[in-house]
């Protein structure tokens, strides 16, 4: 199988360097060694090797060396994924070594490893975008409850016996029974209007 090195999967253009086993270069450490022919960032083109040492795997330019351009320390050469290949950085007066999440290998047979890495941060934006979206619809129903359970049915309580009739042409038996039922009135009132 041809395996498929991305040196940046947030590129959504860039094309990986396609590895292929080489059948002319015996195995090292027990490990097949895989080659590619291309251009480099200079414009000419090279040779890249990826191979394992005793301890990491390495892709070495122009020839098989243990020291390389990028290396990473897994044993199975597919677990190399985000984040776990490193890279030396010169600036002119010393070295050093960086990782960068965004350098995978994977199997080029399968889908493209960029097409699968993108699919999956934009499930997340999705869901991240949705959750936002229902907890801002949430709160704006629970504001729009609040501030109509103000304006709405105003309730009070008040005894039977206290309402006293006013000239509206109604009289009180005063044979009939007197009982202190207590009795709930919804009024409706408007919300700039208080009760008292």
């Amino acid at each position: 199988d041809n395996l498929c090195f991305y040196q940046n999967t947030s590129m959504e253009s860039q094309e990986p360097l396609n590895f292929a086993v080489t059948t002319d270069i015996n195995c090292i450490n027990d490990y097949g060694v895989y080659r590619y022919t291309g251009t480099n960032d200079n414009g000419t083109n090279s040779t890249y090797y990826l191979h394992r040492t005793n301890s990491q795997w390495i892709i070495s330019i122009d020839f098989i060396s243990q020291y390389g351009a990028y290396f990473c320390d897994e044993t199975d050469l597919l677990d190399c994924e985000n984040g776990k290949w490193r890279y030396e950085v010169n600036d002119g007066d010393s070295a050093k070594i960086e990782s960068n999440d965004d350098i995978m290998i994977s199997s080029c047979d399968t889908e493209s490893a960029v097409e699968e890495n993108n699919k999956s941060y934009s499930t997340i934006i999705s869901i991240v975008l949705v959750a936002v979206v229902l907890v801002v619809c949430g709160f704006c129903v629970f504001l729009f409850i609040r501030s109509n359970r103000n304006k709405g049915i105003q309730s009070f309580e008040t005894n039977a016996n206290q309402i006293e009739p006013r000239n509206v042409g109604v009289s009180m038996d005063a044979t009939a029974p007197q009982t202190e039922d207590v009795q709930e009135i919804e009024v409706e009132v408007p919300a700039t209007h208080t009760v008292e």
